[in-house]
């Protein structure tokens, strides 16, 4: 049910569901605002919103995508308070975290590092620039550490 306290949350679900349903994973060469990459989306695979970049071998998201489920579940089986803001602060940590690495460590041509060949093998393909997809949903477990905070009282 939506409350009061779950206004804010639940539209930041909304806005991360967009995120990976629905806007451009990766950069827009034209830039995002130009809209030129609507009608270019079905052809372009890099356009592609994150649900659909799993299709391309991009099986890495799936962390990314299991964290941002994982809050929507903490929302629907917890009660406001305390160890739901604590729970909720944690998931949002961790989901920054994942994005900066995962952003950082993975290039256009694979692992930016050697530790990723060595420890998982070549990676292809790769993957470019964050776009609007990623962006937003990088800020929604900002928010979600923001509301669990706010839950826990800090």
């Amino acid at each position: 049910m939506m409350t009061r306290e779950n206004r804010r949350l639940d539209l930041t679900f909304g806005l991360g569901l967009a995120a990976i349903c629905l806007l451009p994973w990766y950069r827009v060469e034209g830039g995002f605002f130009a809209l030129e990459w609507v009608a270019e989306m079905a052809g372009e695979p890099d356009l592609y919103p994150g649900l659909l970049q799993l299709f391309l071998g991009r099986f890495w998201l799936l962390i990314a995508f299991a964290l941002f489920a994982a809050a929507i579940a903490t929302r629907f089986t917890m009660p406001a308070g305390t160890a739901r803001g604590a729970r909720l602060a944690l998931i949002g940590a961790i989901g920054v975290g994942f994005m900066a690495l995962q952003g950082l460590a993975i290039t256009f041509w694979g692992w930016a590092w050697g530790i990723g060949d060595a420890l998982f093998g070549p990676l292809d393909p790769g993957q470019p620039a964050f776009g609007a997809g990623a962006v937003i949903l990088s800020l929604g477990f900002l928010a979600f550490i923001a509301y669990g905070l706010a839950e826990r009282g800090a």
